[in-house]
């Protein structure tokens, strides 16, 4: 004898909640807010991070870790970089970048504007 042919039916009520429980309202989770301050560290021939975010009127502060190094601002917006090459341990900073951009910078002793010892400080 065949089987009868079943049919599975949600009643309207529950799949209205299981649209608003798995986010069906059209909603949408806001982006984290960037923090107020960072640091980035120069090592050897990078920066760690390489790219970041701040808030704008965050700042932003470098750290030595290794070698000598420079932070020269390219592009535009710019900011003051570092006037010399220091040796570590030196820390520069902290930075305050009021106007969101992107902001490049580099090392001019392992970098250039286009690779190399180069990062970016993104200002939201």
């Amino acid at each position: 004898m065949p089987r009868p042919k079943m049919r599975a039916v949600l009643p309207p009520l529950l799949l209205a909640g299981l649209t608003l429980a798995c986010g069906g309202s059209g909603g949408t989770t806001p982006p984290p807010t960037p923090p107020s301050a960072i640091a980035i560290t120069l090592n050897s021939t990078s920066f760690s991070p390489a790219v970041d975010t701040v808030a704008a009127s965050g700042t932003v502060t470098w750290n030595w870790a290794s070698n000598q190094h420079d932070i020269v601002s390219t592009g535009s917006p710019a900011f003051t970089g570092t006037a010399a090459v220091y040796d570590m341990p030196y820390t520069y900073g902290p930075i305050t970048f009021p106007v969101a951009g992107s902001y490049v910078f580099y090392c001019s002793q392992h970098g250039s504007p286009a690779g190399g010892m180069r990062g970016t400080i993104v200002v939201e």
